[in-house]
């Protein structure tokens, strides 16, 4: 986010993504980048134009803010990438449950594959997990080459 000559880092209010890194399998078993299609489903939605958020708190651990962001077309960014199944609802708020439970019923997005972990399980275990060889094979997959 690029206001006047600075920029910031914002992480959406309400909605945890996957991991840029983090892998998923489809419904035939396949890996996919599940992580770089919630980023670029994000893209799509803000369509290249100015964002409106109202800052809601700071992450002193990664150095962003966190802002509920709304899209030139007038939609919750959070709320819509729930809705399509590219994010689950942050522990902390309810805000989209029922969004969750729409993309769930639908086998939308993340819910439309066979195999896929919640992004903070993810961190926690490949994150913050063993290193090297002993991580489980869904932490290195994206590393290969």
């Amino acid at each position: 986010i690029t206001r006047g000559d600075k920029s910031y880092s914002i992480r959406i209010w309400g909605a945890d993504t996957p991991e840029i890194r983090q892998i998923c399998k489809d419904a035939g078993s396949n890996i996919v980048a599940c992580g770089q299609q919630a980023r670029d489903v994000a893209v799509r939605l803000i369509g290249g134009k100015p964002l409106s958020c109202e800052i809601k708190a700071l992450d002193k651990h990664y150095n962003r803010v966190v802002g509920k962001c709304t899209t030139a077309a007038g939609k919750d960014l959070g709320k819509e990438l729930v809705r399509m199944g590219y994010a689950y609802p942050e522990e902390h708020s309810d805000d989209y449950i029922d969004d969750q439970a729409y993309a769930e019923d639908h086998k939308l997005g993340l819910w439309a594959g066979k195999e896929f972990m919640n992004p903070k399980d993810w961190r926690n275990a490949c994150m913050a997990g063993p290193r090297g060889q002993n991580r489980p094979e869904y932490c290195r997959a994206l590393n290969k080459k």
